[in-house]
């Protein structure tokens, strides 16, 4: 079972933070780690230059980038606008009554309404681009590792990822970011899913 396992992290980091402080071998029995969190260009959307889920606990978030032992992969804020879909494509993605489609059009209702209150010109679909990288590694256009850690105390920055892109901190490289997606192999997978 050693290195059959995965961890996917969708959202704030505390949970995986709490794993690694109670057995620090935890990362040790993972295969791989991939979390939609961050921005390595340090454009924020829940600060100025924070991302939601590291910004909401950036001290787990610090924790399981410098304390994980497994291979970390991260999808960023930067990546998930970059690969942002128009509204018509994302209304085709839910036109069809496959089970998928409606279980979908019902989960995503209220973040659906909220962004057309917000006047948001895309889809921003960046749990989606997380779990495509992770079931096919075909989607990952770009990908820089480099050592990443997370800003914990600037009055600004709190929750702000730190990359050291010219490896100036002397520290080992401790994660993958996937700066860019192969655009149509990811759309192609968001067909399948809802059968169209």
């Amino acid at each position: 079972m050693q290195d059959e396992l995965s961890l996917v992290c969708l959202g704030p980091l505390t949970n995986i933070a709490v794993c690694i402080r109670m057995d620090p071998k935890f990362g040790t029995r993972l295969r791989h780690c991939y979390i939609m969190g961050g921005n390595h260009e340090g454009k924020g959307n829940q600060t100025v230059c924070a991302e939601f889920n590291f910004y909401y606990d950036p001290d787990s978030a610090y924790v399981v980038l410098n304390q994980l032992t497994s291979p970390i992969t991260m999808v960023t804020w930067e990546t998930c606008l970059k690969h942002s879909l128009p509204w018509d494509v994302y209304k085709t993605l839910r036109a069809n009554d496959s089970v998928c489609s409606v279980f979908l059009r019902k989960i995503e209702k209220s973040s659906f309404n909220f962004s057309m209150k917000q006047g948001w010109e895309r889809y921003l679909p960046a749990d989606e681009i997380l779990m495509a990288v992770v079931l096919n590694t075909d989607v990952i256009k770009t990908c820089v590792a480099a050592y990443a850690s997370v800003e914990l105390k600037g009055f600004y920055t709190v929750g702000q990822l730190v990359v050291d892109w010219t490896g100036m901190m002397k520290r080992q490289k401790n994660v993958h970011i996937v700066t860019e997606c192969n655009q149509s192999v990811y759309e192609k997978m968001l067909q399948n899913i809802v059968g169209i």
